[in-house]
């Protein structure tokens, strides 16, 4: 399906497991990516800004009925801000992290964590709920669409709205990871895929460590001044990898 957002023309597919991506790729890559580009079609940057594109996850294929799933996932991105700030994508106006929010916003997400993890009662929908009316009060830039202009996205999981050829009802809805940056080609696009599904992997091992939200890891280093910031940045990503057994694939 086609569809038009300010200066994007977006191409959204149907809810795919990593096997039907694998599968398809060599289409994916024909009509997603050169097709396209015939026609003068393709992503551009702007400097270090970048305008970000969105990765749908469907909140129950990835963690079932388990609130406090979704509450690990939702710390772990949350204190791994290297992510969203250079390393898979750079876009602060329309993906701030949990770092750019005011620090209101950092403590009542650091309440909201604390709580699920003791509440095994929680689904992943009524931690959604309530990262989007304690946490997602404000966006940095923005007069409203505060649930909107947010890093991990939550409006199609607690709003009535869904994307197109989402499964949707009450079998699945996605969120959305919006800090990630366009995938240039189909294995571009796979790699983000499979890394998302080896964290989550990762985190499923680690169900029964404590979770704390630690606010001092949040908050992004967006500049690549002075050098020590890419550095930083580049160094906790190796480490994000290291920790899931990835580091062979540093290169």
């Amino acid at each position: 399906t086609l569809s038009v957002d300010p200066a994007t023309i977006e191409m959204q597919l149907g809810p795919w497991d990593l096997e039907t991506w694998r599968r398809y790729g060599p289409e994916i890559q024909r009509w997603l990516f050169d097709l396209p580009a015939t026609f003068g079609f393709t992503y551009r940057t702007s400097g270090f800004q970048e305008n970000s594109a969105h990765l749908n996850i469907g909140i129950r294929s990835a963690f079932g009925k388990d609130g406090r799933a979704f509450a690990r996932y939702l710390a772990d991105y949350w204190q791994h801000p290297e992510l969203g700030s250079g390393i898979l994508g750079n876009d602060a106006y329309n993906a701030p992290l949990l770092g750019d929010l005011p620090p209101k916003q950092r403590e009542a997400a650091k309440e909201l964590i604390e709580r699920a993890m003791k509440d095994p009662t929680l689904t992943p929908e009524d931690v959604a709920r309530e990262v989007q009316s304690l946490v997602y009060v404000r966006s940095p830039g923005h007069t409203d669409g505060a649930e909107h202009y947010q890093s991990i996205g939550l409006k199609y999981v607690t709003g009535s709205r869904q994307l197109v050829g989402g499964s949707g009802g009450k079998r699945d809805r996605p969120f959305e990871l919006r800090a990630n940056r366009q995938p240039l080609t189909a294995d571009q696009a796979l790699l983000q895929l499979e890394l998302q599904e080896k964290r989550m992997s990762y985190l499923q091992a680690r169900a029964d460590a404590p979770v704390e939200l630690d606010l001092d890891l949040v908050v992004p280093k967006r500049s690549n001044t002075p050098p020590e910031n890419l550095y930083d940045r580049v160094t906790a990503f190796y480490l994000y990898l290291d920790e899931m057994g990835l580091a062979g694939d540093w290169e």
